[in-house]
């Protein structure tokens, strides 16, 4: 069972900026918050279940940049966690960090990284890749996986709409190559299907 505790991110000018490190007594406050919600509800038992709270340790992602984990400014929260065994921290927003950033973030307490956007980011590549080759080499039956893609997108903007801003050019190649990732909603659509299966 996992507890969640996030950092809204803050505007300046429009442009998201990267949340700060959760603190130790934000955690706190959220571990007793949850407690008390569970007890109330007759629930403590299952309280002592939980093994993890979300927090950010200082590493998030944008369109086009990645903040990196930089363990100096997440000390106090791994020192805070590794005297509180079995509890473990989930890093928010943990994708696109480097090998040793992973591995730092595990040694500081951080068991588990959420990846998502990531994972799909780099399954997105793959599958544009293979479209250019299938472009490059086959003349007829073509997947046009790209161009289903972009109709269905464009057909049912609300995964996207409200995350990528600017003109339709700029809008274009968020929706392709975005490190939110926003097209990994779109993926189990049953248009998809006959273009990846081809």
């Amino acid at each position: 069972m996992l507890l969640v505790r996030k950092c809204p991110r803050q505007r300046r000018y429009g442009k998201p900026r990267f949340a700060s490190v959760t603190t130790v007594s934000a955690t706190e406050e959220t571990l007793e918050e949850h407690r008390t919600q569970f007890t109330e509800l007759g629930l403590a038992e299952a309280f002592e279940r939980v093994i993890a709270v979300v927090v950010q340790p200082g590493v998030e992602f944008n369109h086009d940049s990645v903040r990196e984990y930089k363990p100096s400014e997440a000390e106090a929260l791994a020192s805070w966690v590794s005297s509180r065994a079995p509890l473990v921290f989930e890093a928010h927003s943990s994708d696109y960090q480097r090998e040793q950033a992973y591995r730092e973030l595990l040694h500081d307490g951080f068991a588990i990284l959420k990846v998502g956007p990531a994972v799909t980011f780099a399954l997105r590549e793959a599958i544009f890749a293979l479209a250019t080759i299938e472009a490059d080499l086959i003349e007829d039956k073509q997947s046009h996986v790209r161009e289903t893609v972009e109709r269905v997108m464009l057909d049912s903007p609300a995964n996207w709409k409200n995350h990528y801003h600017g003109n339709p050019e700029e809008q274009r190649l968020l929706r392709i190559y975005s490190y939110s990732d926003r097209i990994r909603y779109y993926w189990q659509r049953p248009l998809y299907m006959p273009p990846l299966n081809a």
